[in-house]
């Protein structure tokens, strides 16, 4: 009797525990679902390949550098983080003047990267390719470590930027333009982004032209934006365009586009046209996926005729995450969060 006494009490607390897993697991299960994924807004800064005097003219280093610093302090005062990333000139700058603003901008909180400006025209081995990329990613571990240094920005073009990218030690690219077609063949593009097209005007605007690519980044197998999470790098894409072109342009998510040959004011209806088109796009996007959003903000921009808007630009940042609407991140952020869900 007491025998099967303690059988069926053993039964009895198998089937509580099994229960208990069950409704644990489901729970845990159930919660993670309704738990959106991030929504994040980063920005772009780039020091150009093109400011060759950047790296032995130090009256015209000091100037960009005190532009950095300066756009970092106003978007401090708001928690808002920002991104820089730099072609060779600017980070040989660095090091000639011993000035390194970029582990300065990392240990502020902000984000960095490799700009990379690799001849799109010009077909490149997959040898030569990498080459470039490394030696814009080695000058740029030098000044701020590895381990900061994860993503390129750019580095479209005619060549396979792909396998450069990757063997060349970047987990992600950013800032993918009209040029990162041109190593696709024509037919497996959309519509409106032939080699004329693009040469013609297109290769500065923002892609992936779909939305469900741009604003989702997601892993690549090959220099194309066919999604596959087997490839070794990820399309980390979210470009709107310039700030100061938002109202100007036909449409927010196509701000390299305006009616001022992108020369137009910085003003607060810029920053009115971002924030609205944000907040129609929270309300619409996939949650269950990591969405990522960011604005290229040219050093030109940042002078003290500009602080009222900038402040303003912050000021709404900030009003968006305390609103849990999104999150101001780095480049950098955006992409572990990607590997994190992964």
């Amino acid at each position: 009797m007491k025998k099967a006494l303690s059988i069926v009490l053993a039964l009895i607390v198998i089937a509580l525990i099994a229960t208990a897993t069950y409704f644990f697991s489901t729970t845990q299960s159930t919660q993670e679902q309704q738990t959106p994924a991030p929504f994040y807004l980063s920005t772009m800064t780039h020091m150009e390949g093109g400011w060759t005097m950047a790296a032995t003219d130090e009256a015209f280093f000091n100037s960009q550098a005190t532009k950095l610093r300066h756009i970092m302090d106003l978007a401090e005062e708001h928690g808002v983080i920002l991104t820089f990333e730099t072609e060779l000139p600017f980070a040989q700058g660095m090091q000639r003047f011993n000035d390194n603003v970029f582990a300065e901008a990392v240990e502020r909180g902000h984000g960095v990267g490799t700009h990379c400006d690799i001849f799109p025209r010009k077909q490149l081995s997959n040898a030569q390719m990498t080459q470039e990329l490394r030696k814009r990613k080695d000058i740029v571990d030098e000044l701020v470590g590895a381990d900061q240094n994860k993503g390129c920005s750019g580095a479209g073009g005619v060549s396979n930027w792909y396998k450069g990218a990757v063997q060349a030690g970047f987990g992600y690219l950013n800032g993918i333009v009209g040029f990162h077609y041109l190593a696709m063949a024509e037919e497996h593009r959309p519509n409106g982004w032939s080699d004329d097209e693009i040469y013609g005007g297109r290769f500065h605007d923002p892609a992936p032209e779909e939305e469900d690519l741009r604003f989702y980044p997601f892993r690549v197998s090959q220099p194309n934006f066919t999604p596959d999470t087997s490839g070794d790098l990820i399309i980390s894409a979210g470009s709107l365009g310039v700030l100061s072109s938002m109202e100007e342009a036909d449409h927010p998510t196509n701000a390299f586009t305006d009616g001022c040959e992108g020369d137009c004011p910085l003003t607060k209806a810029d920053v009115d046209t971002l924030v609205t088109w944000l907040g129609e796009f929270a309300k619409t996007r996939d949650t269950s996926k990591v969405a990522k959003v960011d604005i290229y903000l040219p050093t030109n921009l940042f002078i003290e005729e500009n602080n009222e808007v900038f402040n303003y630009l912050f000021t709404n940042i900030r009003h968006l995450e305390q609103s849990n609407i999104l999150a101001s991140a780095s480049q950098k952020t955006v992409y572990e969060a990607v590997v994190n869900q992964e």
